[in-house]
Protein backbone atom coordinates (compact mmCIF):
# COMPACT_ATOMS: atom_id res chain seq x y z
CA UNK A 1 0.00 0.00 0.00
CA UNK A 2 1.29 3.28 -0.95
CA UNK A 3 2.53 5.59 2.03
CA UNK A 4 -0.02 8.55 0.40
CA UNK A 5 -3.56 6.02 0.66
CA UNK A 6 -4.66 7.74 3.21
CA UNK A 7 -5.39 10.79 1.22
CA UNK A 8 -7.55 8.74 -1.56
CA UNK A 9 -10.14 8.35 1.51
CA UNK A 10 -13.62 11.15 1.15
CA UNK A 11 -12.42 14.56 3.38
CA UNK A 12 -15.26 14.04 5.65
CA UNK A 13 -14.19 10.63 6.51
CA UNK A 14 -10.77 12.02 7.22
CA UNK A 15 -12.34 14.68 9.00
CA UNK A 16 -14.26 11.93 11.20
CA UNK A 17 -11.14 9.99 12.23
CA UNK A 18 -9.45 13.18 12.80
CA UNK A 19 -12.20 14.13 15.49
CA UNK A 20 -11.69 10.73 17.10
CA UNK A 21 -8.00 11.34 17.49
CA UNK A 22 -8.39 14.43 18.89
CA UNK A 23 -10.79 12.77 21.53
CA UNK A 24 -7.74 10.16 22.23
CA UNK A 25 -5.47 12.86 22.17
CA UNK A 26 -3.55 11.51 19.59
CA UNK A 27 -4.08 14.16 16.70
CA UNK A 28 -1.14 16.32 17.25
CA UNK A 29 0.88 13.48 17.19
CA UNK A 30 -0.35 12.43 13.43
CA UNK A 31 -0.97 16.33 11.81
CA UNK A 32 3.32 16.52 12.40
CA UNK A 33 3.77 13.64 10.62
CA UNK A 34 3.75 15.56 6.80
CA UNK A 35 2.35 18.85 5.41
CA UNK A 36 -0.62 17.26 3.70
CA UNK A 37 -2.27 15.50 6.60
CA UNK A 38 -1.30 19.03 8.78
CA UNK A 39 -3.17 21.00 6.07
CA UNK A 40 -6.28 18.58 6.54
CA UNK A 41 -6.58 18.66 10.24
CA UNK A 42 -6.04 22.05 10.95
CA UNK A 43 -9.57 22.75 11.03
CA UNK A 44 -10.07 20.31 13.62
CA UNK A 45 -7.07 20.95 15.37
CA UNK A 46 -7.73 24.95 15.88
CA UNK A 47 -12.07 24.28 15.87
CA UNK A 48 -11.76 25.67 19.45
CA UNK A 49 -9.17 28.46 20.74
CA UNK A 50 -9.28 30.43 23.59
CA UNK A 51 -7.18 33.19 24.20
CA UNK A 52 -6.12 34.38 27.67
CA UNK A 53 -5.98 38.51 27.65
CA UNK A 54 -3.73 40.26 29.93
CA UNK A 55 -2.78 43.45 28.04
CA UNK A 56 -4.58 45.87 25.57
CA UNK A 57 -5.65 43.78 23.01
CA UNK A 58 -3.15 43.92 18.89
CA UNK A 59 -2.54 41.79 16.46
CA UNK A 60 0.83 40.98 18.75
CA UNK A 61 -1.70 39.75 21.78
CA UNK A 62 -4.43 37.95 20.08
CA UNK A 63 -5.25 34.40 18.08
CA UNK A 64 -2.02 34.15 15.48
CA UNK A 65 -3.32 35.48 12.42
CA UNK A 66 -2.52 32.18 10.69
CA UNK A 67 -4.90 30.28 12.36
CA UNK A 68 -8.34 32.52 12.10
CA UNK A 69 -9.44 30.72 8.79
CA UNK A 70 -9.88 27.63 11.06
CA UNK A 71 -11.64 28.60 14.11
CA UNK A 72 -15.59 27.78 14.98
CA UNK A 73 -15.67 28.63 18.17
CA UNK A 74 -13.68 31.34 20.00
CA UNK A 75 -13.15 32.11 23.44
CA UNK A 76 -11.60 35.20 25.01
CA UNK A 77 -10.61 35.10 28.83
CA UNK A 78 -10.17 38.65 30.57
CA UNK A 79 -6.81 38.16 33.06
CA UNK A 80 -7.41 42.23 33.18
CA UNK A 81 -4.83 43.75 35.61
CA UNK A 82 -7.63 46.08 36.55
CA UNK A 83 -10.47 43.53 36.81
CA UNK A 84 -10.02 43.79 40.94
CA UNK A 85 -10.35 47.94 40.38
CA UNK A 86 -14.05 48.36 41.80
CA UNK A 87 -13.20 46.38 44.88
CA UNK A 88 -9.98 47.90 45.70
CA UNK A 89 -10.04 51.62 45.32
CA UNK A 90 -6.42 52.02 45.72
CA UNK A 91 -5.55 49.87 43.08
CA UNK A 92 -3.45 51.10 40.03
CA UNK A 93 -4.68 51.45 37.07
CA UNK A 94 -2.88 50.19 34.04
CA UNK A 95 -5.00 50.08 30.71
CA UNK A 96 -8.19 52.23 31.87
CA UNK A 97 -9.15 55.00 33.12
CA UNK A 98 -12.19 53.95 34.33
CA UNK A 99 -12.11 51.54 37.09
CA UNK A 100 -15.65 49.92 36.20
CA UNK A 101 -14.71 49.27 32.38
CA UNK A 102 -12.53 46.66 30.83
CA UNK A 103 -9.70 48.33 28.91
CA UNK A 104 -8.07 45.43 27.58
CA UNK A 105 -11.10 44.65 25.07
CA UNK A 106 -10.30 46.40 21.59
CA UNK A 107 -14.00 47.07 19.94
CA UNK A 108 -12.46 48.20 16.46
CA UNK A 109 -10.14 45.63 16.78
CA UNK A 110 -12.52 42.16 17.50
CA UNK A 111 -14.17 43.93 14.49
CA UNK A 112 -11.97 43.77 12.35
CA UNK A 113 -10.58 39.78 13.19
CA UNK A 114 -13.76 38.20 13.29
CA UNK A 115 -14.99 39.41 10.10
CA UNK A 116 -12.09 37.13 8.71
CA UNK A 117 -12.89 33.85 10.82
CA UNK A 118 -15.31 31.98 7.98
CA UNK A 119 -15.59 29.57 9.96
CA UNK A 120 -16.23 31.53 13.24
CA UNK A 121 -19.48 30.66 14.63
CA UNK A 122 -19.93 30.95 18.46
CA UNK A 123 -18.22 33.48 20.69
CA UNK A 124 -17.63 33.59 24.38
CA UNK A 125 -15.69 36.44 26.58
CA UNK A 126 -15.38 36.50 30.39
CA UNK A 127 -13.66 36.02 33.28
CA UNK A 128 -13.52 34.41 36.50
CA UNK A 129 -13.43 36.08 38.96
CA UNK A 130 -16.68 37.75 41.04
CA UNK A 131 -15.57 41.51 40.71
CA UNK A 132 -17.91 44.65 39.21
CA UNK A 133 -15.84 44.88 35.76
CA UNK A 134 -18.11 45.92 32.76
CA UNK A 135 -18.15 45.17 29.16
CA UNK A 136 -18.14 48.40 26.82
CA UNK A 137 -20.46 48.94 24.21
CA UNK A 138 -18.46 48.78 21.60
CA UNK A 139 -16.98 45.11 22.19
CA UNK A 140 -20.58 44.03 22.13
CA UNK A 141 -21.41 45.56 18.67
CA UNK A 142 -17.85 44.14 17.40
CA UNK A 143 -19.40 41.14 18.32
CA UNK A 144 -22.85 41.38 16.97
CA UNK A 145 -21.77 43.03 13.74
CA UNK A 146 -19.91 39.63 12.52
CA UNK A 147 -22.26 37.83 10.39
CA UNK A 148 -21.62 34.46 10.27
CA UNK A 149 -22.04 33.95 14.18
CA UNK A 150 -24.51 31.95 15.73
CA UNK A 151 -24.08 31.67 19.02
CA UNK A 152 -22.74 34.56 21.90
CA UNK A 153 -22.12 34.09 25.39
CA UNK A 154 -21.24 36.66 28.11
CA UNK A 155 -19.59 35.29 31.24
CA UNK A 156 -19.80 37.86 34.79
CA UNK A 157 -18.90 40.97 33.08
CA UNK A 158 -21.37 43.84 34.23
CA UNK A 159 -22.95 44.28 31.08
CA UNK A 160 -22.92 48.14 29.31
CA UNK A 161 -23.26 49.51 32.71
CA UNK A 162 -21.64 53.26 31.89
CA UNK A 163 -24.30 53.67 29.23
CA UNK A 164 -26.99 51.63 27.48
CA UNK A 165 -27.01 51.62 23.30
CA UNK A 166 -29.64 52.89 22.44
CA UNK A 167 -32.00 51.49 19.66
CA UNK A 168 -31.02 53.47 16.22
CA UNK A 169 -27.21 51.86 17.40
CA UNK A 170 -28.66 48.26 16.12
CA UNK A 171 -30.51 47.61 13.41
CA UNK A 172 -34.00 45.72 13.46
CA UNK A 173 -31.99 43.00 12.07
CA UNK A 174 -28.83 42.71 12.51
CA UNK A 175 -26.03 41.29 10.60
CA UNK A 176 -25.35 38.46 12.87
CA UNK A 177 -28.73 36.37 13.32
CA UNK A 178 -27.88 34.89 16.58
CA UNK A 179 -29.79 31.90 17.47
CA UNK A 180 -28.35 31.65 21.27
CA UNK A 181 -27.51 34.81 23.40
CA UNK A 182 -26.13 33.76 27.19
CA UNK A 183 -25.10 36.40 29.85
CA UNK A 184 -24.14 34.23 33.06
CA UNK A 185 -22.93 36.75 36.16
CA UNK A 186 -22.49 35.53 39.66
CA UNK A 187 -24.87 37.21 41.89
CA UNK A 188 -23.44 40.63 42.98
CA UNK A 189 -23.44 42.31 46.40
CA UNK A 190 -23.98 45.72 44.69
CA UNK A 191 -26.95 46.50 42.12
CA UNK A 192 -24.02 48.78 40.71
CA UNK A 193 -25.91 50.69 37.81
CA UNK A 194 -28.55 47.68 37.61
CA UNK A 195 -31.18 50.12 35.64
CA UNK A 196 -28.39 51.13 32.96
CA UNK A 197 -27.16 47.59 32.25
CA UNK A 198 -31.04 45.94 32.54
CA UNK A 199 -31.89 48.61 29.58
CA UNK A 200 -28.77 47.95 27.60
CA UNK A 201 -29.83 43.69 27.52
CA UNK A 202 -33.41 44.93 26.37
CA UNK A 203 -32.28 47.22 23.90
CA UNK A 204 -29.47 43.98 22.52
CA UNK A 205 -32.10 41.04 23.22
CA UNK A 206 -35.15 43.14 21.89
CA UNK A 207 -33.38 43.43 18.47
CA UNK A 208 -32.15 39.71 18.56
CA UNK A 209 -35.51 38.11 19.05
CA UNK A 210 -36.57 37.14 15.41
CA UNK A 211 -33.68 34.46 15.44
CA UNK A 212 -33.33 33.72 18.94
CA UNK A 213 -33.93 30.14 19.89
CA UNK A 214 -31.75 29.90 23.36
CA UNK A 215 -31.80 32.44 25.93
CA UNK A 216 -30.04 32.80 28.81
CA UNK A 217 -30.03 36.11 31.61
CA UNK A 218 -29.35 36.68 34.58
CA UNK A 219 -32.67 37.36 36.70
CA UNK A 220 -32.12 40.06 38.45
CA UNK A 221 -31.18 42.06 35.58
CA UNK A 222 -33.76 40.82 33.12
CA UNK A 223 -35.20 43.54 31.03
CA UNK A 224 -39.12 42.18 32.38
CA UNK A 225 -40.99 44.68 30.19
CA UNK A 226 -39.02 43.52 26.80
CA UNK A 227 -39.59 39.93 27.70
CA UNK A 228 -43.84 40.55 28.41
CA UNK A 229 -44.61 42.90 25.57
CA UNK A 230 -42.30 41.51 22.24
CA UNK A 231 -43.34 38.01 20.46
CA UNK A 232 -40.63 35.63 20.59
CA UNK A 233 -42.03 33.69 17.64
CA UNK A 234 -38.86 31.10 17.49
CA UNK A 235 -37.36 30.97 21.48
CA UNK A 236 -37.33 27.21 22.02
CA UNK A 237 -35.50 27.80 25.35
CA UNK A 238 -35.16 30.20 28.31
CA UNK A 239 -33.16 30.40 31.29
CA UNK A 240 -33.15 33.13 34.26
CA UNK A 241 -31.29 32.71 37.12
CA UNK A 242 -29.86 34.51 40.11
CA UNK A 243 -31.52 36.70 42.61
CA UNK A 244 -35.77 36.48 42.50
CA UNK A 245 -36.28 39.77 40.14
CA UNK A 246 -37.30 43.20 41.07
CA UNK A 247 -40.55 44.63 40.88
CA UNK A 248 -42.32 42.50 39.01
CA UNK A 249 -46.14 43.60 38.95
CA UNK A 250 -47.40 40.46 37.21
CA UNK A 251 -47.58 36.58 37.13
CA UNK A 252 -44.16 35.12 35.56
CA UNK A 253 -46.15 33.06 33.83
CA UNK A 254 -47.95 36.16 32.13
CA UNK A 255 -44.91 37.65 31.40
CA UNK A 256 -43.72 34.45 28.96
CA UNK A 257 -46.91 34.36 27.08
CA UNK A 258 -45.21 35.79 24.39
CA UNK A 259 -42.86 32.28 23.64
CA UNK A 260 -45.74 30.03 22.57
CA UNK A 261 -42.50 27.59 21.14
CA UNK A 262 -40.68 27.16 24.25
CA UNK A 263 -39.75 24.10 24.84
CA UNK A 264 -37.48 24.32 27.74
CA UNK A 265 -38.14 27.05 30.83
CA UNK A 266 -35.77 26.86 33.49
CA UNK A 267 -36.55 29.89 36.58
CA UNK A 268 -33.95 29.11 39.24
CA UNK A 269 -34.09 32.27 41.73
CA UNK A 270 -32.15 32.85 45.00
CA UNK A 271 -34.40 34.26 47.78
CA UNK A 272 -33.25 36.89 49.52
CA UNK A 273 -34.03 36.42 53.59
CA UNK A 274 -36.26 39.51 53.29
CA UNK A 275 -38.21 37.63 50.18
CA UNK A 276 -40.82 34.68 50.33
CA UNK A 277 -41.44 32.12 47.59
CA UNK A 278 -43.95 33.06 44.52
CA UNK A 279 -46.08 31.36 42.80
CA UNK A 280 -45.86 31.19 39.01
CA UNK A 281 -49.75 30.70 38.43
CA UNK A 282 -51.21 32.94 41.96
CA UNK A 283 -54.34 30.89 42.76
CA UNK A 284 -57.58 32.55 41.78
CA UNK A 285 -55.32 34.50 38.53
CA UNK A 286 -57.31 33.87 35.03
CA UNK A 287 -54.55 32.98 32.67
CA UNK A 288 -54.07 30.25 30.22
CA UNK A 289 -51.05 27.91 29.85
CA UNK A 290 -48.70 29.61 27.07
CA UNK A 291 -46.41 26.97 26.50
CA UNK A 292 -48.14 23.81 24.97
CA UNK A 293 -45.11 22.68 23.30
CA UNK A 294 -43.32 22.75 26.84
CA UNK A 295 -40.61 19.34 27.28
CA UNK A 296 -38.42 20.56 30.34
CA UNK A 297 -39.54 22.91 33.55
CA UNK A 298 -36.82 23.90 36.14
CA UNK A 299 -38.43 25.29 39.34
CA UNK A 300 -37.01 26.34 42.24
CA UNK A 301 -38.67 26.34 45.54
CA UNK A 302 -41.85 25.01 44.27
CA UNK A 303 -45.44 26.20 45.89
CA UNK A 304 -48.13 23.74 46.08
CA UNK A 305 -50.44 26.53 46.21
CA UNK A 306 -49.26 26.98 42.26
CA UNK A 307 -51.67 26.53 39.38
CA UNK A 308 -49.38 25.65 37.15
CA UNK A 309 -48.62 21.99 38.38
CA UNK A 310 -51.92 21.26 37.22
CA UNK A 311 -51.71 22.78 33.57
CA UNK A 312 -48.69 21.23 32.52
CA UNK A 313 -48.79 19.42 29.28
CA UNK A 314 -48.58 15.99 28.40
CA UNK A 315 -45.57 16.87 25.90
CA UNK A 316 -43.45 17.41 29.33
CA UNK A 317 -40.55 14.78 29.49
CA UNK A 318 -37.93 16.92 32.09
CA UNK A 319 -38.83 18.15 35.29
CA UNK A 320 -36.88 19.52 38.20
CA UNK A 321 -38.56 20.92 41.20
CA UNK A 322 -35.14 22.02 43.64
CA UNK A 323 -33.80 24.64 46.12
CA UNK A 324 -31.32 27.57 44.40
CA UNK A 325 -28.82 26.99 45.45
CA UNK A 326 -28.97 23.49 46.58
CA UNK A 327 -29.62 23.02 49.97
CA UNK A 328 -26.88 21.22 50.95
CA UNK A 329 -24.66 24.43 50.50
CA UNK A 330 -26.62 25.92 52.74
CA UNK A 331 -25.97 22.98 55.06
CA UNK A 332 -22.73 22.72 55.08
CA UNK A 333 -21.52 26.43 53.76
CA UNK A 334 -23.98 28.72 56.01
CA UNK A 335 -21.33 31.45 55.91
CA UNK A 336 -21.06 31.74 51.99
CA UNK A 337 -25.41 31.82 52.01
CA UNK A 338 -25.96 34.15 54.49
CA UNK A 339 -27.45 36.98 52.44
CA UNK A 340 -30.19 33.98 50.92
CA UNK A 341 -32.56 31.54 52.77
CA UNK A 342 -33.72 28.30 51.82
CA UNK A 343 -37.35 27.52 52.07
CA UNK A 344 -37.21 24.17 50.85
CA UNK A 345 -40.35 22.08 50.63
CA UNK A 346 -41.25 19.47 52.75
CA UNK A 347 -42.21 15.76 51.40
CA UNK A 348 -46.50 16.75 51.58
CA UNK A 349 -45.81 19.47 49.28
CA UNK A 350 -43.87 18.01 46.82
CA UNK A 351 -46.35 14.98 47.34
CA UNK A 352 -49.07 17.77 46.95
CA UNK A 353 -47.90 18.67 43.85
CA UNK A 354 -47.03 15.74 41.75
CA UNK A 355 -50.18 14.32 42.14
CA UNK A 356 -51.84 17.25 40.37
CA UNK A 357 -49.34 16.38 37.37
CA UNK A 358 -50.42 14.39 34.70
CA UNK A 359 -47.69 13.92 32.73
CA UNK A 360 -47.17 9.94 32.46
CA UNK A 361 -45.00 10.38 29.92
CA UNK A 362 -42.28 11.93 31.72
CA UNK A 363 -38.36 10.89 31.40
CA UNK A 364 -36.11 13.05 33.95
CA UNK A 365 -37.70 13.52 37.51
CA UNK A 366 -35.55 15.64 39.98
CA UNK A 367 -36.99 16.60 43.63
CA UNK A 368 -35.23 18.16 46.89
CA UNK A 369 -36.66 18.50 50.04
CA UNK A 370 -36.78 17.95 53.77
CA UNK A 371 -38.19 14.66 55.06
CA UNK A 372 -41.93 14.44 56.88
CA UNK A 373 -44.61 12.00 57.52
CA UNK A 374 -45.46 11.95 53.33
CA UNK A 375 -41.96 10.23 52.60
CA UNK A 376 -43.75 6.65 51.50
CA UNK A 377 -46.44 8.12 50.12
CA UNK A 378 -44.04 10.11 48.00
CA UNK A 379 -41.56 8.12 46.53
CA UNK A 380 -45.17 5.78 45.83
CA UNK A 381 -46.28 8.68 44.05
CA UNK A 382 -43.37 8.77 41.67
CA UNK A 383 -43.85 4.89 40.31
CA UNK A 384 -47.62 5.24 39.78
CA UNK A 385 -47.46 8.42 38.05
CA UNK A 386 -44.77 8.39 35.92
CA UNK A 387 -43.83 5.07 35.05
CA UNK A 388 -41.54 5.86 32.10
CA UNK A 389 -38.84 7.55 34.10
CA UNK A 390 -35.18 6.91 32.49
CA UNK A 391 -33.57 9.38 35.44
CA UNK A 392 -34.25 10.28 38.99
CA UNK A 393 -32.78 12.10 41.06
CA UNK A 394 -33.14 12.52 44.64
CA UNK A 395 -32.04 15.20 47.45
CA UNK A 396 -33.82 14.16 50.60
CA UNK A 397 -32.91 15.77 53.99
CA UNK A 398 -33.53 14.78 57.11
CA UNK A 399 -35.68 17.07 59.55
CA UNK A 400 -34.28 18.43 62.94
CA UNK A 401 -34.87 15.18 64.84
CA UNK A 402 -32.13 13.59 62.52
CA UNK A 403 -35.08 10.80 61.24
CA UNK A 404 -33.25 8.45 59.02
CA UNK A 405 -34.09 6.37 55.84
CA UNK A 406 -32.25 3.60 54.42
CA UNK A 407 -31.49 3.26 50.87
CA UNK A 408 -33.30 0.09 51.20
CA UNK A 409 -36.50 1.72 51.80
CA UNK A 410 -36.08 4.28 49.39
CA UNK A 411 -35.07 1.55 46.34
CA UNK A 412 -37.80 -0.53 47.55
CA UNK A 413 -40.71 2.07 46.82
CA UNK A 414 -38.90 2.90 43.27
CA UNK A 415 -37.88 -0.73 42.32
CA UNK A 416 -41.35 -0.92 39.57
CA UNK A 417 -39.26 1.55 37.46
CA UNK A 418 -38.35 -0.72 34.97
CA UNK A 419 -36.84 2.27 32.83
CA UNK A 420 -34.85 3.23 35.22
CA UNK A 421 -31.05 3.82 33.84
CA UNK A 422 -29.62 6.43 36.34
CA UNK A 423 -30.52 6.70 40.09
CA UNK A 424 -28.94 9.81 41.34
CA UNK A 425 -29.87 10.29 45.16
CA UNK A 426 -28.51 12.47 48.29
CA UNK A 427 -30.17 11.24 51.30
CA UNK A 428 -28.22 13.17 53.86
CA UNK A 429 -26.96 10.18 55.50
CA UNK A 430 -24.99 10.89 59.23
CA UNK A 431 -22.60 8.14 58.05
CA UNK A 432 -20.69 9.93 55.03
CA UNK A 433 -17.14 10.95 56.62
CA UNK A 434 -16.76 14.72 56.50
CA UNK A 435 -13.87 16.92 56.31
CA UNK A 436 -10.78 17.00 58.64
CA UNK A 437 -10.28 20.67 60.18
CA UNK A 438 -7.16 22.34 60.12
CA UNK A 439 -5.99 23.87 63.80
CA UNK A 440 -2.97 25.87 61.67
CA UNK A 441 -5.13 27.08 58.76
CA UNK A 442 -8.49 27.73 60.58
CA UNK A 443 -10.22 25.79 57.63
CA UNK A 444 -12.24 22.36 56.55
CA UNK A 445 -10.29 20.47 54.18
CA UNK A 446 -10.59 16.84 52.70
CA UNK A 447 -7.69 15.02 53.37
CA UNK A 448 -6.54 11.69 50.97
CA UNK A 449 -7.75 9.74 54.29
CA UNK A 450 -10.73 11.43 53.92
CA UNK A 451 -11.75 10.92 50.59
CA UNK A 452 -10.83 7.26 50.46
CA UNK A 453 -13.35 6.98 53.96
CA UNK A 454 -15.87 8.54 51.93
CA UNK A 455 -15.48 6.25 49.07
CA UNK A 456 -15.72 3.30 50.93
CA UNK A 457 -18.59 4.40 52.71
CA UNK A 458 -20.68 5.12 49.16
CA UNK A 459 -19.46 1.96 47.71
CA UNK A 460 -21.17 0.20 50.61
CA UNK A 461 -24.34 2.35 50.12
CA UNK A 462 -24.62 1.63 46.36
CA UNK A 463 -23.84 -2.35 46.71
CA UNK A 464 -27.03 -2.31 49.12
CA UNK A 465 -29.12 0.09 46.84
CA UNK A 466 -28.00 -2.59 43.77
CA UNK A 467 -29.23 -5.33 45.57
CA UNK A 468 -32.40 -4.03 46.61
CA UNK A 469 -33.34 -2.98 43.32
CA UNK A 470 -32.26 -6.52 41.82
CA UNK A 471 -31.42 -5.67 38.03
CA UNK A 472 -28.37 -4.70 36.53
CA UNK A 473 -27.94 -2.38 33.54
CA UNK A 474 -28.13 0.79 34.98
CA UNK A 475 -26.28 3.60 36.84
CA UNK A 476 -26.37 5.09 40.69
CA UNK A 477 -24.70 8.29 41.78
CA UNK A 478 -24.24 9.26 45.14
CA UNK A 479 -23.53 12.21 46.47
CA UNK A 480 -20.93 13.04 48.36
CA UNK A 481 -18.91 16.14 50.28
CA UNK A 482 -15.59 16.75 48.43
CA UNK A 483 -13.56 20.22 48.58
CA UNK A 484 -15.21 21.90 45.60
CA UNK A 485 -18.73 21.31 46.94
CA UNK A 486 -20.91 18.41 46.24
CA UNK A 487 -20.02 15.66 44.16
CA UNK A 488 -21.66 13.00 42.41
CA UNK A 489 -19.91 9.51 42.64
CA UNK A 490 -20.97 7.37 39.86
CA UNK A 491 -21.31 3.25 39.84
CA UNK A 492 -22.28 1.01 37.16
CA UNK A 493 -24.27 -2.27 37.76
CA UNK A 494 -23.69 -5.18 35.80
CA UNK A 495 -24.13 -8.85 36.26
CA UNK A 496 -21.90 -10.41 38.01
CA UNK A 497 -20.16 -13.91 37.52
CA UNK A 498 -22.59 -16.20 38.94
CA UNK A 499 -26.15 -16.19 38.81
CA UNK A 500 -28.79 -13.76 39.94
CA UNK A 501 -25.14 -11.92 40.96
CA UNK A 502 -24.53 -8.23 40.74
CA UNK A 503 -21.56 -6.35 39.97
CA UNK A 504 -21.00 -3.05 41.34
CA UNK A 505 -18.38 -0.99 39.84
CA UNK A 506 -16.89 2.74 40.92
CA UNK A 507 -16.26 4.70 37.62
CA UNK A 508 -12.95 6.67 39.62
CA UNK A 509 -12.35 8.69 36.12
CA UNK A 510 -16.31 10.03 36.24
CA UNK A 511 -15.79 13.53 37.87
CA UNK A 512 -19.20 15.42 38.49
CA UNK A 513 -19.71 18.34 40.39
CA UNK A 514 -23.05 19.07 41.72
CA UNK A 515 -22.64 22.42 43.75
CA UNK A 516 -19.81 24.08 44.63
CA UNK A 517 -19.45 26.66 47.36
CA UNK A 518 -16.26 28.54 47.47
CA UNK A 519 -14.25 32.14 48.17
CA UNK A 520 -18.13 33.29 48.66
CA UNK A 521 -19.58 32.70 45.95
CA UNK A 522 -22.13 30.26 45.23
CA UNK A 523 -22.03 28.15 42.15
CA UNK A 524 -25.21 25.34 41.53
CA UNK A 525 -25.71 22.93 39.03
CA UNK A 526 -28.92 21.89 37.50
CA UNK A 527 -29.72 18.54 35.98
CA UNK A 528 -28.03 17.66 32.74
CA UNK A 529 -25.88 20.76 33.28
CA UNK A 530 -22.85 19.92 35.03
CA UNK A 531 -19.59 22.31 36.38
CA UNK A 532 -16.68 20.90 34.49
CA UNK A 533 -12.46 21.06 36.36
CA UNK A 534 -9.61 21.78 34.61
CA UNK A 535 -5.92 20.80 35.27
CA UNK A 536 -3.14 23.85 35.82
CA UNK A 537 0.40 23.35 34.37
CA UNK A 538 1.34 22.13 37.85
CA UNK A 539 -1.34 19.88 37.95
CA UNK A 540 -3.56 21.57 40.66
CA UNK A 541 -7.51 21.33 40.05
CA UNK A 542 -9.24 24.43 39.43
CA UNK A 543 -13.38 24.10 38.87
CA UNK A 544 -14.26 26.93 35.87
CA UNK A 545 -18.12 25.92 35.57
CA UNK A 546 -21.01 27.67 36.21
CA UNK A 547 -24.97 27.22 36.27
CA UNK A 548 -26.48 25.88 33.52
CA UNK A 549 -24.79 24.75 30.08
CA UNK A 550 -21.64 26.29 31.02
CA UNK A 551 -21.02 29.16 29.10
CA UNK A 552 -16.74 27.82 29.43
CA UNK A 553 -17.46 24.82 28.98
CA UNK A 554 -16.75 24.21 25.43
CA UNK A 555 -18.69 21.97 22.83
CA UNK A 556 -20.31 19.79 26.02
CA UNK A 557 -22.32 19.98 29.27
CA UNK A 558 -20.49 17.22 31.12
CA UNK A 559 -17.95 17.15 33.73
CA UNK A 560 -14.78 16.30 31.67
CA UNK A 561 -10.74 16.49 32.42
CA UNK A 562 -9.10 18.75 30.29
CA UNK A 563 -5.09 18.17 30.02
CA UNK A 564 -2.73 20.52 30.54
CA UNK A 565 -0.72 19.17 27.62
CA UNK A 566 -2.55 21.42 24.92
CA UNK A 567 -1.54 24.57 26.97
CA UNK A 568 0.81 27.11 26.11
CA UNK A 569 1.72 28.89 29.42
CA UNK A 570 1.29 28.02 32.94
CA UNK A 571 -2.29 29.32 32.81
CA UNK A 572 -5.08 27.15 33.73
CA UNK A 573 -6.32 25.41 30.24
CA UNK A 574 -10.05 25.17 29.55
CA UNK A 575 -9.62 23.81 26.39
CA UNK A 576 -8.77 21.81 23.20
CA UNK A 577 -6.23 24.78 21.82
CA UNK A 578 -4.75 27.19 23.96
CA UNK A 579 -3.79 30.54 23.43
CA UNK A 580 -1.58 32.72 25.67
CA UNK A 581 -1.45 36.37 24.47
CA UNK A 582 1.92 36.95 25.58
CA UNK A 583 3.37 33.89 24.56
CA UNK A 584 4.78 32.84 20.93
CA UNK A 585 3.57 30.03 19.29
CA UNK A 586 5.89 29.87 16.31
CA UNK A 587 7.15 26.47 17.50
CA UNK A 588 4.03 25.23 18.33
CA UNK A 589 2.42 26.08 14.69
CA UNK A 590 5.46 24.11 12.59
CA UNK A 591 5.00 20.81 11.58
CA UNK A 592 7.92 19.17 12.90
CA UNK A 593 8.49 17.08 9.12
CA UNK A 594 8.10 18.73 5.72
Amino acid sequence: MSHNSIFKLDVDVLVYMFQILQSAGGLRSLSSTCRGLRTLSMPVLFKICIVDVSRPITIFHFLPSTLWPFVSSLHIVDNCPDIRAMRLPKHDLHYTADPLMCGILDGAFLKDALQQMPRLRSVHVGFHWGEDHGLGWNVVDAILSASQIREFTISSYMFCPREAPARRDIPLNPSARLTTFNYARYASRSQLHADVQRAALGVVVGSLRFYLERLRLPSDLSPISTLRSLSWTRLRELRLDGTYPPNIDAPLLDIISGMPRLRSLALLFALPRDMEKQPLWPPRCTLHFPLPELEELVVSYPDPEDYLYSHLPPSLRRLSLRCCPHHCVHAWEPEYCSRWHSPIPCASDLLRILSSIKTPLLQHLQLEYVADHADAALLGNISASFPRLSSLEIHRFRQADNSDVSIEDVTLAIAHLHHLRTISLHLDLPDIPGPSYSVRRGVYYFSGQDIVSQRKVLTVHATALAHAFGRSGYDIRLMGRGDTGGEWHLFHISEGEGPQSLRVDFDSGHREVCCQATKGYVRSCVGRWSAWVCLTHHGERDLGGFNGTDPWMPGGASAQMLSPEFSASSSPCYGPIHVSATVSMTAFLSPSTP
